[in-house]
């Protein structure tokens, strides 16, 4: 069977038409990016030099940040510093380079987070990659290095945890003590 020549005239003529139907399809793509703009999370608001005061578990609980975001029911922090007041012997500052709190059961977690907890006039100091607080546990949980100290003594390892309730603290994952006297 003999194949048939096409005339340059339809050669330019079917790639005239293909060369159309590619401007029509990347005009048509381009043209519908606003529809697309639905699928990005937003924010359901920003607030920048936000303090919140909130009471936990009959704690008085101070939350400052320069800008929190809330999204899905998350508060989203940048630069958070926390106050715990417990008594008025007992009071924890909490600095954070950001962090996550939960509005429905107050739960919160920290990154790169150090903490000053004094307590009838001693000085405990926290430094931790990682700290989630269980707000319905009263659990504070440490992880990505964490180091405690009270000046004299300082405890060293991979994780932990302390309970506020029993008092309990526990270093987890191997760990080094150090006292000095």
């Amino acid at each position: 069977m003999p194949v048939k020549k096409i005339s340059r005239k339809k050669t330019y003529t079917i790639a005239a038409l293909v060369f159309v139907a590619v401007i029509v399809v990347f005009l048509w793509r381009d043209l519908n990016l606003a529809n697309r703009v639905g699928e990005i999370a937003l924010p359901d608001i920003i607030v920048e030099n936000i303090e919140i005061d909130r009471e936990i578990n009959g704690k008085r609980w101070k939350l400052i940040s320069p800008r929190v975001e809330h999204k899905d029911g998350f508060f989203y922090g940048e630069s958070l510093d926390i106050t715990i007041t417990e008594t008025e012997t007992k009071v924890t500052k909490i600095k954070a380079l950001k962090g996550v709190f939960t509005r429905s059961n107050n739960d919160i977690q920290m990154t790169s987070a150090d903490a000053v907890m004094t307590d009838q006039g001693k000085e405990y100091n926290l430094k931790a990659g990682e700290v989630e607080f269980e707000a319905a546990k009263e659990l504070w949980r440490f992880s990505n290095s964490v180091m405690l100290t009270d000046g004299k003594l300082i405890i060293e390892g991979k994780g932990g945890s302390y309970d506020t309730v029993s008092g309990e603290c526990v270093v987890t994952g191997g760990g080094v003590v150090t006292w000095k006297e």
